[in-house]
């Protein structure tokens, strides 16, 4: 069945190039739901059962905080509760990609910051405007009365499109973007204004929003320029300062107030839902690799983790054995939602601590449909059973996205190659396929003192006693920039003997890399069908060091 979760394995080794020990391995597959996260999704299963049951306006009421414009319309559109629920999985299900999460987990940290800034930034009732007065009040927003006449320079046009929200612009900051890393009031004789401070951790990008209750009439909004502050506080001018926000005339003040709309802008319809850590996880490497199933269309992706030990090591509470807790998360998702995902902990206690270098290391195996995916790759010091809120910067860990493209390896009359498995050579093996072994490295370096690469691959479409070319090519990065490469292959010539009906063939290479000078190279493997002409090429990236 796709999407769910064949096999892993889980390995603590003691320095880098050995392995010592090995754990269960327990993960869930896509339509189930890990333990730990149980409370988000029986949140996210009540949420798609209002949707179907057809209570819309509960459901809109949660959604309209973040949806887009054209998502709005969209909502507006749909007539049954199955078209309902598809909307919404699919609502979360983008969110989710960029959450590097799950659509359960996104959502749970939706309704947490919605109920905060409920709670901490509630919009106050406003004068009744019946016709157009000298009152200051009735020229601007006014959320209570519903009556919008003009707009003072620097009010965002979020708000015109969210009136019926019973929170203010800081509300909807704190919806969208989570907690800042800092955050600045100040008073004047005019009114009051905050300034709020985004660092740009796990790869958002920094913001710096204002927000001003425009002269003591309204709550507050969010505005384009310093000057809209109508106050002078000693912290804001210093984070403002930086921005150059305080320029009042020329040229370069100009571009840079056009500049700052324009980041307000985005602030207003973006969103910033990414795992903020208190510690950054240095050291990470992982690796995807497709491999055909031997018994679908699909793919059987292998996912191969190692994570430095040091990183991950608990702190004691009493005497006892060391312990190390390593959490792995990764979705798929393709336009229609999560594809496949694994999410697992891996909690491991040795008697003495590992010794400096020391790697943890994670193998897991998905099986995927063809197609096109962003994924969403999670590594971090797992410190308590229930995961922390996204933004909470707590634990030390890592996010990473990319795109995976999975095309059918198993083509009538074509000839196809399987990702390349780069092993570590001494090492005991923690994967296994049609008979080889391997302890899979993730992190691409032969190490001085081994100098040997191990490398398995699989090539398609041969039939038996098809007399095959195989060149090993490994090209150095560094004269290829000046093209002039340094190159080392290795070449075979043999015939096909397909390890099964299918026509996979397997093929284990144990290298010698001695008389390879250190450096970074491209491992390029081409198969060649000699009967005609047929090639499939696959590459990755080697470091000799």
């Amino acid at each position: 069945m796709f999407g769910g979760l064949l096999a892993a394995a889980f390995v603590l080794a003691p320095r880098p190039w050995a392995a010592a020990g090995r754990l269960a391995a327990q993960a869930a597959p896509v339509d189930d739901c890990p333990s730990r996260r149980a409370a988000a999704c029986a949140a996210y299963a009540a949420h798609l059962e209002a949707a179907r049951a057809g209570d819309p306006d509960s459901v809109w009421a949660v959604l309209r905080y973040v949806a887009s414009a054209a998502e709005a319309r969209a909502w507006r559109g749909l007539s049954s509760g199955v078209e309902r629920v598809a909307f919404v999985r699919r609502f979360w299900a983008r969110r989710a990609a960029a959450f590097a999460g799950y659509p359960e987990e996104r959502y749970a940290e939706h309704l947490r910051r919605l109920a905060k800034a409920r709670a901490l930034f509630p919009r106050g009732p406003r004068p009744v405007c019946k016709s157009l007065s000298y009152n200051p009040a009735c020229m601007f927003p006014t959320n209570f009365a519903g009556m919008a006449v003009a707009y003072p320079p620097g009010v965002n046009a979020w708000i015109r499109s969210r009136k019926e929200l019973r929170i203010d612009d800081r509300g909807l900051a704190l919806v969208r973007h989570g907690e800042p890393d800092r955050r600045s009031e100040c008073r004047g004789p005019a009114g009051a204004g905050e300034v709020w401070v985004y660092a740009g951790r796990g790869g958002a990008p920094p913001r710096v929003l204002l927000f001003s209750t425009v002269g003591g009439v309204f709550d507050f909004v969010l505005v384009n320029s310093a000057l809209d502050l109508e106050c002078d506080d000693v912290d804001a001018a210093e984070y403002l300062g930086v921005r150059g926000l305080h320029a009042r005339g020329g040229a370069d003040a100009l571009r840079r107030r056009l500049e700052v709309q324009r980041e307000v802008a985005d602030a207003a319809s973006t969103e910033t839902a990414l795992p903020a850590y208190a510690v950054a996880l240095a050291g990470v490497s992982f690796d995807l690799l497709d491999f055909a199933e031997a018994d679908g269309g699909g793919s059987e992706v292998t996912v191969a983790v190692t994570a430095p030990a040091a990183a991950l090591r608990l702190p004691l509470e009493r005497p006892g054995p060391a312990r190390y807790r390593l959490a792995v998360a990764l979705a798929l998702f393709d336009s229609t939602g999560v594809v496949a995902r694994l999410d697992t902990v891996r909690d491991a206690a040795v008697g003495a601590p590992l010794a400096p270098g020391a790697l943890l290391s994670g193998v897991f195996r998905l099986s995927v449909p063809p197609g096109s995916y962003a994924y969403a790759l999670r590594v971090e010091r797992d410190t308590a059973p229930a995961a922390a809120p996204a933004d909470s910067g707590a634990g030390a860990g890592l996010v990473t996205r990319g795109t995976l493209a999975l095309g059918p390896l198993r083509v009538p009359g074509e000839v196809r190659i399987s990702a390349l498995a780069i092993g570590r050579a001494g090492a005991p093996a923690d994967w296994s396929r049609a008979g080889a072994r391997l302890a899979l490295n993730p992190t691409h370096v032969v190490p001085l003192g081994s100098r040997r690469l191990e490398l398995y691959y699989e090539a398609y479409g041969l039939a038996e006693g098809d007399v095959v070319e195989t060149e090993i090519l490994l090209e150095s990065e560094r004269r290829r920039l000046f093209r002039r490469p340094d190159r080392i292959a290795f070449r075979f010539r043999e015939a096909a003997h397909p390890a099964d009906p299918a026509a996979a063939v397997a093929a284990f290479r144990s290298l010698d890399l001695r008389q390879t000078p250190p450096g970074d190279y491209r491992l390029r493997v081409l198969v060649r069908r000699i009967a005609d002409g047929r090639t499939a090429v696959r590459e990755t990236a080697l470091h000799v060091r």
